[in-house]
């Protein structure tokens, strides 16, 4: 800062002014009016008063550097903005580049280009990629726009950012390997029981294409739509590891074992215990996982075909069961050994107590243990659910709506029965509907009951509640398809489909470590909101002013990472250190 001057007929006024570079020009602001030389004088008492101004003008630049000074702004009201000027930016994406940074994408990113020859910032793109997903999530050209809202600009073009799909897609897996190995230096990542599931993802495209990965196939949503199937793999922790993609006509069933074999090759990871849904426990799977240092817990179900008629015989047998321990010493003790009997007249005394029963049963020559459970809660649960299935079904019948659909295992149309035949044989000319009484009854003998198959020998209670963590792999698919609305999916070749879903993947794991990093009350929609909405307001020459509401969330992301975008107005240099550190990755 300087003292200057401005001269006109009858007098002279004095200033300090700072200099400041804007759009790489160099321009300068008044930050205080000194007044004349009289005004000055009352000021600085006999001292020389522009030897006093000097002097002062040097002591609000150290006070500026040490971020003491209080800074003052004045508007005119009856200037414009002018057009096209960036004044709002979001500094939400500084966390969220904390965690990018310590997973060592951008070295990563380096690596990669040092072997290719691409002329764009490999990193630049992905971090913007990464950060829009989670913050403003949309296609790949609004991303491209909304990068512009970070600190510190772009540096790529539209074009760059296609281009790169290609690149991502070739280096997917290095990428994923390399992410798990850095990861493991950021805290504890328990890969002694992992969870597998699969989802798919439909295209804004009304038509599959012959021997791409856009294939019809039976969509979880029911949508006619083709679609991409994903499985996704997740340590106890609730962080993802790895991922896969195959065509939407790909069976579940078969995607388990090359993604296993491939992260034991890739990231080292070999003794772990494969818990599954019932879609993904075919007799293959469960041997298959019952070596290479390998162990299995599966969903096992007790209707259909898949079980023998004995096995079913026995776990809906009334007799032989045991309860689960509470934690109650005395009182576990004193049903330690005992067997129970489970009918109606028990269901108050035992309303919130689990019972289970177990055997080891032998399928083709594979030996495994059923662990069978039953709760009346569960049974009052399900009871309740069919009862509002069957009266939608009644409704069904009483209009003479026909079911066009394949029946799901939670349709009221699987109620439902549809004749279109005469006794003869003959094409009827009307179709009729009836209840299906058998069904329900069917399904009426299994209310309460839940099976799972292991080779393990841990306690049962153990293997139910590692079964239970199951759900964190179907939140980490509601984040991918909600939250950063990943399908549906605007890219066609198979090389820019894969690209998406590993930048939707690194999202998901960026935000799931920096979801551990908080309070565990803290919401997946509260954390988006929170960085979403931390815009700054610029103030020309002088720094940001924060824009959003300071709450708790936003004071423990500043505690956690130590730089702070909550003051009252953030100077340029508080700017430059805060992107540094949030680059920091050790």
């Amino acid at each position: 800062m300087k003292v200057t001057c401005s001269k006109s007929k009858n007098s002279t006024t004095y200033y300090i002014t700072k200099s400041f570079r804007e759009n790489g020009k160099c321009t300068s602001k008044i930050v205080e009016r000194l007044g004349s030389l009289d005004e000055i004088k009352a000021r600085c008492g006999d001292a020389d008063p522009l030897q006093w101004a000097a002097q002062y003008a040097m002591r609000l630049t150290a006070e500026d550097k040490e971020k003491k000074r209080k800074v003052s702004v004045t508007f005119d009201p009856a200037k414009a903005i002018k057009t096209g000027e960036q004044r709002r930016y979001n500094a939400g994406y500084l966390f969220l580049q904390g965690v990018y940074s310590k997973l060592g994408l951008p070295a990563i990113c380096k690596d990669i280009c040092s072997r290719r020859r691409n002329k764009f910032d490999l990193n630049a793109i992905l971090s913007a990629l990464v950060y829009t997903r989670i913050l403003w999530p949309a296609s790949k050209r609004t991303s491209y726009q909304d990068s512009s809202r970070f600190l510190g600009g772009r540096g790529f073009e539209l074009e760059d950012v296609y281009r790169s799909l290609d690149i991502l897609s070739d280096e997917s897996d290095y990428i994923q390997s390399e992410m798990f190995k850095n990861s493991l230096r950021m805290g504890e990542r328990d890969t002694s029981v992992v969870f597998y599931d699969c989802t798919n993802f439909y295209f804004e495209a009304e038509k599959a294409v012959e021997g791409s990965m856009r294939q019809y196939g039976h969509s979880k949503e029911n949508r006619p739509s083709p679609i991409v199937l994903m499985g996704l793999l997740m340590d106890s922790n609730g962080l993802p590891i790895s991922f896969c993609m195959h065509p939407g006509n790909t069976s579940e069933q078969g995607t388990l074992k090359p993604l296993l074999e491939k992260v034991r090759k890739q990231m080292n990871v070999e003794k772990i215990v494969v818990c599954t849904d019932g879609g993904l426990s075919s007799l293959e799977n469960r041997k298959d996982n019952s070596n290479h240092n390998r162990h299995f817990i599966t969903v096992q179900s007790l209707k259909g075909k898949k079980i023998a008629a004995h096995l079913q015989g026995w776990a809906l047998d009334k007799t032989g069961w045991r309860l689960f321990p509470t934690g109650d010493k005395e009182r576990d003790e004193a049903q330690k050994d005992m067997e129970f009997e489970i009918d109606s007249d028990k269901s108050l005394d035992y309303a919130d107590r689990k019972f289970y029963k177990e055997r080891w049963i032998n399928e083709n020559g594979f030996q495994q243990r059923l662990i069978v459970t039953f709760s009346y809660k569960y049974r009052k649960y399900l009871r309740a659910r069919r009862n509002r299935q069957v009266e939608a079904a009644k409704k069904m019948v009483d209009r003479g709506d026909v079911p066009r659909l394949g029946n799901s295992p939670n349709s009221p149309k699987r109620f439902v029965n549809v004749d279109h035949a005469t006794k003869e044989g003959e094409v009827a000319e009307f179709e009729s509907m009836s209840l299906d009484t058998g069904a329900i009854e069917q399904e009426e003998r299994f209310d309460g009951f839940y099976a799972i198959c292991t080779d393990l020998v841990n306690s049962p209670s153990y293997i139910l509640r590692k079964n239970g963590e199951r759900w964190e792999v179907e939140d980490c698919f509601r984040i991918l398809k909600t939250d950063f609305r990943s399908r549906p999916v605007y890219v066609w070749n198979d090389e820019r489909i894969k690209a998406h879903f590993l930048t939707c993947f690194i999202s998901l794991l960026v935000f799931k470590l920096l979801k551990r990093s908080l309070p565990q009350h803290t919401t997946s929609g509260s954390l988006r909101k929170a960085l979403s909405e931390m815009d700054l307001i610029k103030v020309r020459g002088e720094g940001y002013i924060p824009a959003y509401n300071a709450t708790e969330l936003t004071a423990m992301l500043h505690s956690e990472f130590g730089f702070y975008t909550n003051r009252e107005i953030i100077t340029p240099r508080m700017i430059k250190e805060s992107i540094a550190m949030s680059k920091y990755t050790k």
